[in-house]
């Protein structure tokens, strides 16, 4: 073994072990089935010779690629050799490459080198425009015949390109696609194709790269599952909070400051269970769980609720208010119905007009303007824009901006629910004229 190879192995273990002891060189050296003292001595560069199969073992304990630390062994595998006799002149273009147009170590090159590791993990094909394989570098778990067979017959046994296949897209279209697709194991992928094109502009192939999603998307399926059963057992005991705080108020020993505080106490949980109960709503409507069941209901009655509940709130304090039907003032005797569900309805309001009120500034006046026609109306109005930032994703899941405690659930949560109860919601922001989120419901 070299010494060049040796120190790059030794490096990159010490550079593991930093991060775990699952890395010191007796318990690399066993798990890839030799003696540790043995991974010392090729550590050091002494002489010491691995196996391709132990070479292997070792690219996999330190997340390098095989090929890698084979090539810097001075063994070429078995793979690469039948790869060089197929395309001689790609491998003397590498060469030339890296003899003489190898960049400094510290130069831009290093980023390179990473970029090219990043690949490792990806499959890339190049399809003619009949999806046949002409070359591949497969992923783990791929057959090994892909090459002359049509992708989606080799890797699906499918007689038919995979629903939505950014091939596809790509040769209708003539510019680069991506999406989104499922492999015969379960495992998701995120693929793109490039049209190649040929001389008379037309697309004589493609270039077709994938990357494994599987774990993330898994990952983000226990996440998901996580939050809900943690917003699931919050809502008992934060249910006890409140109504003892809520039963202290009318205890007649209480001096007016303790009876504030309690107030203060139960307003504080009722906003908390709100907000959990909105997070439970998104999280059962993205996994399509949750049963809606719609009746009639009168608005106007859930906004004057609304109103009386947020001017109440000591933090907004100095922000006024504004109700208003059909361009006049919204009186007590109104009513406007929709066929909608009143608790999910309730919290869509609250949370695009706590959003409003959040983002204005004392005196700031907010407005709910109700509007009847073929459908009802709620636009909620605010004199302040929306940061560029997201102006362009307001309605995106977790796009805030200017709130040290914000998730960005609000506008996001109002979105789905508008939606799932079959109607619309839109926003409007300039500097000039502030922002306005309409809600349309089915009257």
């Amino acid at each position: 073994m070299s010494k060049l190879f040796g120190d790059y192995i030794r490096k990159r273990r010490e550079a593991l072990r930093k991060g775990s002891p699952e890395f010191s060189i007796r318990k690399v050296a066993k798990r890839i089935g030799i003696h540790h003292s043995y991974l010392s001595k090729v550590e050091r560069g002494e002489p010491a010779t691995l196996s391709e199969k132990r070479i292997f073992a070792l690219a996999e304990e330190l997340g390098d690629d095989p090929e890698l630390l084979m090539a810097m062994n001075g063994k070429i595998s078995e793979e690469v050799r039948r790869a060089i006799f197929e395309s001689p002149e790609l491998f003397s273009r590498l060469v030339h490459l890296v003899k003489i147009d190898a960049p400094a170590e510290g130069s831009s090159g290093d980023a390179e080198l990473a970029a090219l590791r990043s690949l490792r993990d990806m499959s890339v094909m190049k399809l003619d425009t009949d999806m046949h394989v002409l070359w591949a570098k497969p992923a783990p778990h791929w057959p090994d015949d892909l090459v002359g067979r049509k992708c989606h017959d080799a890797l699906f046994g499918t007689s038919a390109p995979c629903p939505d296949c950014p091939a596809i897209q790509a040769m209708a279209t003539g510019v680069y696609h991506a999406g989104e697709i499922k492999d015969h194991h379960g495992g998701a992928w995120l693929v793109g194709s490039t049209p190649l094109i040929d001389g008379d502009n037309k697309s004589d192939g493609f270039i077709h790269v994938g990357v494994d999603i599987s774990r993330g998307k898994e990952l983000e399926r226990f996440r998901s599952e996580a939050e809900r059963l943690m917003y699931h057992d919050i809502k008992s005991p934060l249910g006890g909070i409140i109504n003892m705080a809520r039963s202290l108020q009318d205890d007649g020993n209480l001096t007016r400051e303790q009876v504030s505080c309690l107030a203060v106490l139960a307003q504080s949980g009722e906003q908390l269970m709100s907000q959990v109960s909105s997070s439970m709503d998104i999280h059962l409507i993205e996994s399509g769980k949750l049963k809606y069941a719609p009746t009639k209901v009168d608005i106007a009655t859930l906004v004057r609720d609304l109103g009386q509940n947020i001017t109440s709130e000591a933090r907004f304090a100095g922000i006024d208010l504004e109700l208003s039907l059909n361009g006049r003032p919204l009186m007590d005797h109104d009513t406007v119905w929709a066929v909608v569900d009143k608790i999910m309805t309730a919290r869509m309001l609250g949370n695009l007009t706590v959003n409003a009120f959040e983002a204005s500034k004392v005196g700031n006046v907010v407005r709910l303007e109700l509007a009847t026609d073929k459908s009802v109306s709620i636009r909620v109005k605010n004199p302040d824009s929306i940061p560029e930032s997201i102006r362009d994703r307001f309605f995106e899941k977790y796009a805030t901006s200017g709130k040290s405690k914000g998730l960005g659930l609000g506008a996001y949560g109002a979105k789905l629910m508008a939606e799932l109860m079959g109607g619309s919601i839109s926003v409007e922001s300039s500097e000039d004229r502030g922002t306005t989120v309409t809600v349309a419901l089915p009257s």
